[in-house]
């Protein structure tokens, strides 16, 4: 895939994301509230990760731009400054650049490869606090998604 086109999936990512805070509600100091479902920025991106490994790419990103969870769990944020940065955000080849070096398409490659073998599900588990047998891997990797004609997609963008 050229530049170009990772970098608007990326970008949309993060707008899905602002779409499954202002759904779902916004947190800080967790990645999702078990009880009741609220997410923190990257606990958002994460959920709305179709492609996998995209999330992890994000999170650098966000990283260096210091807007990751040390940015989210400042006191006195609010979840609306959160949702309008995921809203106004773009990643471009620049900020992959930034982030992975000139071979950023390499590192993109191999990130959505690794996702792929399976590290979004265990991660996912991880997170939810789920056994991780293969039956519960595979609930946490959907946990968020719901199956559309065309694959999985994130709950917040998917049409009901």
């Amino acid at each position: 895939m050229t530049g170009q086109g990772v970098t608007t999936e990326l970008t949309e990512r993060l707008r899905h994301a602002a779409t499954y805070i202002d759904e779902h509600g916004w947190t800080q100091a967790t990645e999702r509230d078990a009880d009741d479902g609220r997410v923190c920025l990257t606990g958002a991106v994460r959920l709305c990760d179709p492609q996998p490994g995209d999330a992890w790419l994000i999170r650098q990103v966000l990283r260096r731009r210091g807007r990751a969870e040390a940015w989210n769990d400042q006191p006195g944020l609010s979840a609306g400054e959160v949702v309008g940065y995921l809203q106004d955000a773009d990643i471009t080849d620049g900020d992959l650049a930034a982030t992975f070096g000139p071979d950023w398409q390499r590192v993109v490659d191999a990130a959505r490869a690794s996702g792929r073998a399976g590290w979004n599900a265990m991660y996912g588990a991880y997170l939810s606090g789920a056994y991780l047998s293969g039956a519960y891997l595979y609930g946490a990797f959907l946990d968020g998604w719901e199956r559309g004609p065309t694959g999985y997609a994130c709950r917040a963008t998917t049409a009901t």
